[in-house]
């Protein structure tokens, strides 16, 4: 039973495979090909890497155990007065302008808004 649904599914796959091929653009099909090798290619170096990080040792329990404990830390404020954080002040806005600005409207008789 299992191995005629893995026959059909296969068989399904070439099919599909087949029918986008003759369908798909040359650039659409070396897409899926490179797709399809990047992550061939990716597949013995993920099991080569899961093998010698399997390998090495637990380094976390040789590190904890060789560490000594840490003394406790104590902060002690200088004043009973709690510091406040405030922002530095802005500068001052720039003055007015004297005269303000002079409009010229293109197009318009010499007139001035």
């Amino acid at each position: 039973m299992k191995r005629s649904f893995l026959i059909i599914g296969i068989i399904f796959i070439v099919t599909l495979a087949v029918i986008f091929g003759f369908r798909a653009s040359a650039d659409a099909v070396a897409v899926v090909i490179g797709v399809l090798l990047g992550v061939a290619a990716s597949i013995p170096t993920t099991l080569l890497l899961v093998y010698v990080l399997a390998r090495q040792p637990n380094r976390l329990d040789r590190t904890t155990q060789a560490m000594p404990p840490q003394p406790p830390v104590f902060v002690i404020n200088a004043s009973d007065k709690p510091q406040s954080y405030s922002l530095p002040a802005l500068p001052a806005p720039y003055p007015p302008a004297e005269n303000g600005r002079k409009w010229t409207v293109i197009g318009d008789s010499e007139t001035e808004l």
